[in-house]
């Protein structure tokens, strides 16, 4: 039930480089509910580290009300998937995108 709500709350924040929430992006990679915390881990397409800060803040907040007085750890990490060039035309050396 925790679970549901919390992916129900998750699914009310938009990300601003994304357009999307977090669920429909496919972002949330983990929801571990323990005994002494409730650990959400999410994985965006793109740099993190200007905004890690103020997201995990926001999503803290967010999520609070049905943590049920357990501490968020909201672990947020950047992975950035490589994208395939054209065809016929070779790609430079140790550049992924």
């Amino acid at each position: 039930m925790l679970q549901k709500d919390i992916e129900e709350r998750l699914s009310h924040y938009y990300d601003p480089y994304l357009g999307l929430d977090l669920l429909s992006a496919k972002a949330i990679k983990h929801i571990a509910i323990e005994e002494d915390r409730i650990r959400v881990e999410i994985s965006l397409g793109y740099p993190v580290n200007g905004i890690k800060a103020k997201t995990t803040a926001a999503l803290t907040e967010l999520l609070a009300p049905v943590a049920n007085g357990l501490p968020l750890d909201i672990v947020i990490t950047s992975r950035i998937e490589p994208h395939a060039g054209k065809q016929g035309i070779a790609g430079l050396p140790n550049v992924k995108n």
